[in-house]
């Protein structure tokens, strides 16, 4: 039975717990925690629900998923030293985690039948593999170098995100769409399939085996969300309200996952949806 390295970043301990419960559910391979957290009080906290020794890594970009993929870079260097070439990484942002049994998914990339698997947000425009849940071995890290920036210019040098409803927006995985083009690998994208769209981009459902909340540790955001939805990236007034209405539904989803481990199920089914309506 392999052993997987699950390599996330906590800016709070909002989805600590959650994580654990849905990894312990849903794999029956032994996990290393490798935990990056952003205070001391977060530190012991995750030190008690993953079992593991927290990086604390201060933050260093304004910039929020610049940010998030330096404090990826400082942990996998950390530990990089102690992994073998066939040792499984999963990268995976803190409000994602299983919703079904994932030894099937790792059992491929254990075996080399896969390279690389990621959740790819057609939802949200992308072309590209997004790093809310990213599987692969580390000797696939060591084929994409430069994959986690160095800091916060390198993201810009290959290019940026490559979106249908925003072609000119740059993101901190620029660096990773750039590598898995330069080193000619093959990934194998996880599409989103809700049955049920509460909003096109968040609370997403991956090959029916990941799910995603989107915006879980910070209040809820409509840059390309309201592109994609049709409105005017011009129109504060609409992009205000959508924020608050999404910020709600975030609320009110998040009390069901708290308590419910089939929560999902009325995502990817046609079950009433009355359980996650907004007050």
């Amino acid at each position: 039975m392999s052993t997987i390295n699950i390599i996330t970043v906590h800016t709070s301990q909002k989805w600590m717990k959650i994580q654990k419960r849905f990894f312990d559910k849903n794999t029956t391979h032994k996990i290393n925690w490798h935990v990056v957290v952003k205070n001391r009080e977060d530190k012991l906290m995750a030190e008690s629900i993953f079992a593991c020794k927290p990086l604390l890594v201060e933050k260093k970009c304004k910039w929020g998923s610049m940010d998030h993929s330096l404090s990826i870079r400082a942990m996998h260097e950390s530990i990089s030293g102690f992994l073998d070439n066939d040792d499984v990484l999963l990268i995976i942002d803190s409000d994602a985690f299983p919703i079904a049994n994932i030894d099937s998914l790792i059992a491929c990339i254990v075996e080399d039948i896969e390279n690389i698997y990621g959740i790819q947000r057609t939802d949200n425009g992308d072309y590209y593999c997004h790093p809310a849940f990213i599987m692969l071995k580390q000797k696939t890290v060591r084929y994409l170098s430069g994959f986690l920036p160095n800091d916060s210019k390198s993201v810009w040098l290959p290019y940026g995100v490559r979106n249908r409803y925003m072609p000119h927006k740059k993101d901190a995985v620029g660096c990773l769409t750039y590598c898995i083009d330069r080193a000619n690998l093959r990934w194998s994208p996880l599409l989103r399939t809700n049955v049920l769209d509460v909003m096109p981009v968040l609370f997403g459902v991956y090959g029916n085996l990941i799910y995603h909340h989107g915006c879980g540790s910070r209040h809820p955001t409509v840059d390309v969300h309201r592109v994609a939805l049709g409105y005017s990236a011009s129109d504060e007034v609409m992009a205000k309200e959508m924020t608050e209405i999404y910020r709600k539904i975030s609320d009110n989803v998040f009390s069901r996952i708290l308590s419910d481990d089939t929560f999902f199920e009325v995502l990817i089914t046609d079950r009433e949806f009355t359980p996650l309506h907004i007050n």
